[in-house]
């Protein structure tokens, strides 16, 4: 899988089986990222494979300072 920004590694965890946890924020934005990288930045394209609006992707965006 490949991201468009570098993982935060503090918000990282290891639970009792190795395995790495990430919060709810970085999963949303490794999502958004995803869905962005996939269809090219097309902001409509990306807003159907999440099932969410395009304004509320972009609102999310902007949260995550995610520029396309």
């Amino acid at each position: 899988m490949k991201y468009i920004f570098k993982p935060l590694e503090n918000n990282k965890r290891k639970n009792n089986n190795d395995t790495k946890i990430i919060n709810i924020n970085e999963s949303e934005n490794i999502a958004i990222n995803n869905a962005l990288e996939s269809t090219n930045g097309n902001i409509t394209k990306a807003s159907k494979i999440l099932g969410i609006s395009r304004t509320t992707l972009w609102r999310k965006m902007k949260k995550y300072n995610i520029i396309v």
